[in-house]
């Protein structure tokens, strides 16, 4: 376990830390248009199908608006929690916005303080398809939600992001 500005990092598979209970919400960035096509994204929706039927309906309901928070239970008392920081997808620009992903990881800390959840955080969230600087969210993170777990897959060098 390492720290990161204020931040708590652990090794491991965000997916099978949240299987074992290390976290209990795991939040990952989605884009407001419906697509969880690649990254954990990809990774959530093979493995948990409830929360991808729960996002892409709620896309359907037009209520993947920036910043929302969409919390899925996916087994008792684990959640994936969907936080829209992108308006759309694609490769060679930033997509992450971070006034959206701060609003949408405060929004997951109030939920999870609320029910007394352990929250989760893949380490490079909205870093990598989505573009964004890790510098600057692991600010916004230390910010909104300071007791996250962050995780980093540490699995011959890969890293989960989002």
């Amino acid at each position: 376990m390492t720290t990161s500005p204020a931040l708590t990092v652990v090794s491991g598979d965000a997916l099978d830390l949240l299987a074992d209970g290390t976290i209990m919400a795991l939040g990952h960035q989605v884009n407001a248009r419906g697509v969880m096509g690649a990254g954990i994204a990809r990774a959530i929706r093979d493995r948990f199908p409830r929360a991808f039927t729960a996002y892409r309906l709620a896309w359907q309901a037009h209520q993947l608006v920036l910043g929302a928070c969409l919390p899925v239970e996916v087994t008792p008392g684990r959640f994936i929690v969907h936080l829209v920081g992108q308006a759309g997808y694609g490769v060679g620009r930033r997509h992450t916005d971070y006034a959206a992903l701060v609003t949408a990881l405060t929004r997951f800390g109030y939920w999870t303080r609320e029910r007394s959840l352990v929250p989760g955080l893949p380490y490079g969230l909205g870093c990598g398809l989505a573009g964004g600087d890790w510098t600057i969210v692991q600010r916004l993170i230390a910010v909104a939600i300071p007791e996250a777990v962050v995780i980093h897959l540490d699995r011959a060098g890969e890293e989960i992001i989002s």
